[in-house]
């Protein structure tokens, strides 16, 4: 990119072609990851997913009284430069009120659009944590077709997880396929765990552990902490890259787990000295994930969260992560730091100089 003196990347796309514009703003094929706001975890992933040469995004359709009645999708195309009109892909409770209906997207190997969100358990601003449902395009490539997901017909509906009491309600969904064409969905269970999903047949089921659609596998649990979580890499890996942000519902994140997996049910850390078989082992418990998972050793109190991140050519991750050493009132004082691992230990960048910043704060923008 030839950029001009003092110039970001988003200038310059602006002053050049749409498309390029459009191309970076709407590619999951490169580092670009629009998950999640400086404040707050993750919320889905991926929200933008490429293959052969279309992005196919979801967002939130707000309608009415209710904030996430409907899932909505779109494409572009990179070939033509052309962005679709947005259609009806998944729904969940109507007029919900509650906003953590957030949807994620894949791919198949077979070209069926795979669209999850969180069913909400009723309409009120408190409903979220419940069953996760899943939709399969009717036609491969063709993001303007669900007429066999929303009638909830066999193999292009799935429901994972339970609308109603226990761990096995979800929240916060992730979507993640490794290179044997394997599908894998993971998300907050309840308040404290960490649960996995697999599909061996292109999203039609989600049994693919033998543990039944409901339970899946636990990976982590976290006690007292919500298990708030998300992936690094938004591409097909031979691996999966999971993080967790534990919260223990007063203080603020002062925690990031990174680990990885082949399979979804054997978990390891960045410099693979340590593992864990979550079938028959049972979940990660929240020492094991201190002792061995953490990204960083903190020192002195902080606030830590995880924005986005990638996989380099030697296969380390690199991480984005929003940062605050005001524990107390961690939103006047944030500034980004890059984390990342060399091979032997991990290194971080501060970026404490605001390019931007209010009267009164030292955020970085």
């Amino acid at each position: 990119i030839d950029l001009a003196a003092e110039e970001s990347v988003i200038e310059f796309l602006a002053r050049s072609s749409k498309k390029a514009l459009i191309e970076f703003l709407y590619s999951s094929a490169g580092l670009a990851h629009p998950d999640s706001s400086i404040g707050g975890p993750n919320n889905s992933s991926p929200t933008l997913w490429y293959y052969n040469n279309k992005t196919y995004g979801v967002w939130k359709q707000r309608p009415g009284a209710g904030y996430n009645v409907s899932t909505m999708i779109f494409a572009f195309d990179h070939g033509t430069g052309i962005i679709s009109a947005s259609y009806l892909c998944n729904t969940g409770v109507v007029g919900g009120t509650d906003h953590h209906a957030y949807p994620a997207v894949i791919v198949a190997d077979d070209g069926h659009i795979i669209v999850v969100r969180e069913e909400l358990s009723g309409t009120g601003p408190g409903d979220h944590n419940s069953a996760m449902w899943i939709n399969r395009s009717d036609n491969t490539e063709d993001e303007s077709s669900w007429v066999n997901a929303l009638a909830h017909a066999a193999d292009y509906w799935s429901e994972v997880g339970v609308t109603g009491a226990g761990d096995r309600r979800l929240s916060y969904p992730v979507l993640a396929k490794t290179t044997n064409g394997y599908l894998y969905l993971w998300a907050r269970g309840a308040l404290n765990v960490v649960r996995i999903f697999q599909s061996q047949d292109d999203g039609k089921s989600w049994n693919g552990f033998g543990t039944g659609e409901t339970d899946g596998l636990v990976v982590m649990t976290l006690g007292g902490n919500w298990a708030y979580n998300s992936q690094i890499k938004h591409t097909t890996d031979t691996k999966l890259y999971m993080v967790v942000l534990p919260w223990d519902g007063v203080n603020q994140r002062t925690r990031v787990y990174f680990l990885w997996s082949t399979d979804g049910v054997t978990w390891r850390n960045v410099d693979d000295s340590w593992s864990k078989n979550i079938s028959t082992a049972g979940a990660i418990t929240e020492a094991e994930a201190d002792a061995n998972l953490r990204v960083y050793d903190p020192g002195a109190p902080g606030v830590y969260y995880f924005n986005s991140g990638y996989i380099d050519d030697s296969g380390y991750p690199h991480m984005l992560i929003a940062r605050s050493d005001n524990v107390s009132d961690p939103l006047s004082d944030w500034f980004y730091s890059y984390y990342y691992w060399t091979g032997s230990e991990w290194l971080h960048n501060g970026l404490d100089i605001p390019d931007v910043s209010f009267a009164g704060s030292t955020a970085l923008l």
